[in-house]
């Protein structure tokens, strides 16, 4: 399985130690209209957005930048950050490249598994685990969706 919905976006591995034995994440997220990410920070691995279809906007402190098909956007450790898709009738298809993994393994632990016919996750996420795994792979949510850095 490497289909999983986490926080409202439908994400796709399609690289990782586990998969291809590489040292990075390749993630493919498909971003329903109107979708942010809580603002975060990943500690132990840079982040590089390459958007395929529709638009992003990523918010670090003191920038906004809008991405439409074709823009990449490098977002380097310890550097809060949100991303949202500010459409409101298209979704975003974008891919992430996680430098060194980890990504892939919250993603895996705390995902809902993406069942083919369905348009949302089916259950909760265990909120304590994805603590737990946060803490793991370095990662820390700072403030919630709607907030900016």
């Amino acid at each position: 399985m490497n289909s999983f919905w986490l926080f409202n976006s439908k994400l796709e591995i399609i690289g990782d130690l586990e998969r291809t034995g590489t040292a990075f994440d390749i993630v493919e997220g498909i971003f329903p209209p109107g979708t942010q990410s809580p603002v975060h920070i990943h500690s132990q691995y840079s982040e590089t957005i390459y958007v395929v279809e529709g638009n992003l906007t990523v918010y670090i402190p003191g920038e906004s930048k809008e991405l439409k098909a074709g823009d990449t956007y490098f977002i380097p450790t310890n550097v809060p950050h949100c991303l949202i898709n500010p459409s409101t009738d298209a979704s975003c298809k974008a891919l992430a490249v996680a430098s060194t993994n980890g990504f892939s393994k919250l993603i895996r632990a705390v995902g809902l598994p993406v069942v083919e016919g369905e348009d949302s996750p089916a259950g909760q996420h265990d909120m304590a685990l994805a603590m737990q795994i946060m803490a793991e792979v370095g990662d820390s949510i700072i403030a919630p969706p709607g907030s900016r850095p």
